[in-house]
C-alpha cells in the first residue's frame, strides 16, 4: 500500500510505501522508516497519513 506525505517548508510530495515505515511521530510530525531515515510531513497529512498506516497494518 502506498500513502502520499507532504513535507513541510518548501512544498514537496512524497510517495510512501508503507511496507517500510517504522512509526508516525505525532510529536516531530515525521514518518519513522524502519532504516532509520525520516521524513517530514505536514500537520494537515498527519491524520490522513497515520489512517493510511493503521489500515496498512490491518490487513497484514
Amino acid at each position: 500500500m502506498i500513502s502520499c506525505v507532504y513535507s513541510k517548508g518548501i512544498i514537496s510530495k512524497y510517495i510512501v510505501n508503507l511496507k517500510y515505515v517504522f512509526n508516525i511521530s505525532r510529536l516531530n510530525e515525521t514518518v519513522i522508516f524502519k532504516s532509520g531515515s525520516e521524513l517530514p510531513m505536514s500537520r494537515g497529512y498527519k491524520n490522513a497519513v497515520d489512517d493510511a498506516l493503521t489500515e496498512y497494518l490491518r490487513r497484514k
